[in-house]
């Protein structure tokens, strides 16, 4: 995922980049993971980083929730309900938000948020080529997932075997 928002970044100049994942309970959505190659928005990365979402809340939680991309063309001038971090998207002039859901087996499993510094309407082609971007992501997620769980409980058994051997 971090290859992923630098390529898209880079190519496709977003200011900034961001993933947004289930917590392991569910009930909201955290910070995984963000890029920027612009200084300017580093204390945006860095205030993110302690923020949550529930399930409908904001545009990651929106987003993740309706299963569908949403694009904002000015988020410092969304009202903090829509939008929870238009003071510190002010701060670091960031305007336009896009953001789109990841789905590996029927399931969000992280949501990707884009933002640049100037505002601009809902650039079709752009959302359009991010959102396949984001589809083709899910089967790779969900292959990185199995793996993890693969590796988890190799290691449990390992514990204990090696626990039932002493």
């Amino acid at each position: 995922l971090e290859a992923t928002v630098s390529a898209i970044c880079t190519y496709t100049d977003w200011s900034y980049g961001e993933v947004w994942t289930p917590a392991s309970d569910g009930d909201y959505l955290a910070y995984t993971l963000g890029h920027t190659d612009d200084p300017g928005v580093e204390e945006f990365l860095h205030a993110s980083r302690s923020v949550t979402f529930a399930d409908g809340e904001g545009l990651p939680g929106r987003v993740y929730q309706s299963r569908s991309p949403e694009w904002i063309p000015d988020a410092s001038e969304e009202p903090v309900d829509v939008f929870h971090r238009a003071e510190l998207a002010t701060e670091a002039d960031l305007r336009a938000a896009f953001a789109v859901p990841i789905v590996a087996d029927e399931e969000v499993v992280s949501v990707l948020a884009f933002f640049l510094r100037e505002r601009r309407e809902n650039d079709g082609r752009l959302a359009a080529d991010i959102t396949d971007v984001a589809a083709r992501l899910g089967g790779l997620v969900e292959r990185k997932q199995a793996e993890r769980q693969r590796r988890h409980r190799t290691e449990q058994l390992d514990r204990f075997t090696s626990t039932v051997s002493h």
